[in-house]
């Protein structure tokens, strides 16, 4: 049973990479014709419209994008590459920018620029990037902050915290946000994906995640990843069609 469910296994992650791939670029294509009806519209009406064809690409664009994290994650892990930290907050920065700047968030990212910890670069940025996204999408509407604290201890592994002093998660939902598609605020504007991919991502790692949280005081995510041996990396190289 076990033998024939892993070409069916293939074949679903193969359509999951094709079919976003495919998705991906009409959804960019509308993006861009927003972009340049907003710069020769000349109508008020006109730029609400296109305002909000603009909003619901974002939207689609950003359910894709987690797809393609959570079909990365099928990709296994074939080696420990050390994360190379100043372009991973570079990275985070930039996906983050115009955000930041709009809402005036005071963002800070603080890391040891001499941390060596192994481990493939793509999945330490799917867990900073999705706790960062919900830190925003979960701010408050004035003096919003989100900061980012990376530590590394030898003979134990990675600490990553995110903290916020945004809207809080009410205790009822606090063992429920890792759930697939579970929203736990009404006005958010998040998918209910992020920290499902976070959690399924700590999964594969071996990590852990804490989440402490007051409601309209901020919540504060302290993630865990021990130092990956050789013989764990090996057993988790799998065979998926990896997503760039």
């Amino acid at each position: 049973m076990v033998g024939n469910l892993k070409p069916i296994n293939e074949e679903l992650d193969t359509f999951l990479y094709c079919s976003s791939h495919d998705l991906r670029r009409p959804i960019t294509t509308v993006l861009g014709l927003a972009e340049v009806a907003q710069l020769t519209l000349h109508e008020q009406e006109g730029f609400m419209l296109f305002d909000k064809v603009k909003d619901t690409a974002v939207s689609m664009n950003k359910m894709l994008r987690k797809l393609y994290m959570i079909n990365d994650l099928h990709a296994g892990i074939e080696e420990t590459e050390s994360v190379n930290f100043p372009v991973l907050k570079q990275k985070i920065v930039d996906e983050f920018s115009e955000i930041i700047e709009t809402d005036n968030i005071d963002f800070k990212f603080e890391f040891d620029e001499n941390i060596q910890f192994g481990a493939p670069d793509r999945l330490i940025k799917n867990i900073i990037f999705n706790l960062v996204e919900n830190a925003i999408l979960f701010r408050k509407t004035n003096n919003a902050s989100v900061q980012v604290n990376i530590e590394f201890k030898s003979k134990k592994g990675l600490f990553i915290i995110v903290e916020d002093n945004g809207v809080g998660i009410l205790p009822d939902y606090q063992d429920k946000i890792f759930d697939m598609y579970m929203v736990a605020n009404e006005s958010s504007k998040g998918n209910g994906l992020g920290l499902y991919v976070v959690k399924r991502t700590l999964d594969v790692l071996n990590g852990t995640i804490l989440v402490n949280s007051q409601i309209n005081k901020g919540s504060t995510f302290e993630v865990f990843i021990p130092i990956m041996e050789q013989e764990f990396v090996k057993n988790k190289n799998l065979t998926s069609p990896k997503l760039h």
